[in-house]
């Protein structure tokens, strides 16, 4: 890791304990950044170790999780995993590899086990490698063999010896693994396969996607319709944002935009490695509810009707607008006691009411 700096590599091991200890060790011998993930913390705790690993500027270069990592999170951003301990469940390991091994990983996984000789840990390394082949390839029938042969592979980690029947215990094992494999693979169902490929209509679809994830329209109107509805835009590092409720909303509270903000984005392999980060897209709930809301409201509405009188001439057009004059200032000010939202409303561009707004300014500075 540290010829590496440049490398997220994400760190599983089985306790808490392993964690803290791992951290302090890689800071005090390699200053190197190491955000924690693991079952005490909370989880917006866990929230911002994972953000702060994902991070590509001025992020952690290291993630070292327990074995709540295992499950729920991905980290298709990295390639490089270590684990510190194997799990006795197969299908816990499988599920370690698949944090790297997800739809957005562009690279070879590298998977690398630390393990003391004649130990236990290097009997399950040796299971899983060459019994079960479960680091090089996906592993469906490593829970049949374990639950099979689960009392005899105790007895091997129990006393942590080595020699000519643990060699034909994993070979055994091996042979049963390619056995059990071979009956799965005759059990595909090869018409279903090809017709879920989906051919050029999966092509076309995948660029379709892509098309309506680079247009510019999505991200300016976007930005107007956040604008009209009065929330707070904050420009964030590659390419996110972050949105706040503002107290000049068009409503008190929009519903998908909690109180303490949320952080979005309209690239979507960014969303895909930032479980905190929201992908806009026009099917969005922010873009959907505001939509309605704007379509729904009296803002901005608007009514044409034809108007039958012989005695005007022909093709003219009457326009009445309606204007709301109101003072725009924080709530602790109370201006709107002094200067209420005022309508003034207009004909053909002739006001039929006057609105002096200087007598009204200088009628507040008076009383403050």
């Amino acid at each position: 890791m540290i010829a590496h700096r440049d490398k997220k590599v994400l760190i599983i091991c089985a306790h808490t304990t392993t964690v803290l200890q791992l951290e302090q060790a890689l800071r005090e011998r390699g200053a190197i950044r190491a955000a924690l993930f693991h079952q005490d913390q909370s989880l917006i705790d866990r929230d911002r170790a994972a953000a702060y690993f994902a991070a590509e500027e001025e992020g952690a270069q290291v993630l070292i999780c327990s074995e709540i990592g295992s499950e729920g999170r991905n980290f298709q951003f990295s390639c490089r995993l270590i684990m510190f301990d194997l799990p006795f469940n197969p299908d816990l390991l499988e599920q370690r590899i698949g944090r790297l091994d997800r739809i957005g990983q562009n690279h070879d996984i590298q998977i690398m086990v630390p393990y003391l000789e004649k130990t236990p840990q290097a009997i399950l390394l040796r299971w899983y490698h060459e019994g079960l082949d479960a680091f090089e390839h996906t592993c469906p029938t490593g829970r049949t063999l374990y639950d099979h042969c689960h009392q005899e592979l105790m007895e091997y980690l129990i006393t942590s010896a080595e020699g000519q029947k643990l060699d034909e215990f994993i070979d055994r094992c091996h042979q049963q693994h390619h056995h059990l494999r071979s009956k799965l693979e005759e059990g595909r169902d090869r018409l279903l396969e090809m017709h879920s490929n989906g051919g050029e209509q999966s092509q076309q679809l995948a660029a379709t996607i892509a098309k309506q994830d680079n247009d510019v329209n999505l991200i300016n109107f976007t930005i107007n319709l956040l604008d009209i509805i009065g929330i707070n835009q904050e420009d964030h590092s590659d390419n996110m944002m972050i949105l706040t409720p503002s107290d000049h909303m068009l409503v008190p509270d929009f519903p998908d935009i909690p109180q303490d903000g949320c952080t979005v984005t309209f690239d979507r392999h960014r969303a895909l490695s930032r479980e905190d980060v929201q992908f806009i897209s026009w099917e969005h709930p922010i873009i959907r509810n505001g939509l309605d809301m704007i379509l729904s409201g009296d803002t901005g509405s608007c009514a044409v009707s034809l108007l039958k009188n012989k005695t005007l001439p022909v093709g003219t057009l009457l326009t009445e607008l309606v204007y709301v004059v109101e003072a725009q200032a924080p709530k602790y000010l109370q201006l709107t006691r002094f200067l209420p939202p005022t309508t003034d409303t207009c004909i053909n561009g002739c006001s039929r009411k006057r609105f002096s707004r200087s007598s009204r300014v200088r009628a507040v500075e008076s009383t403050v």
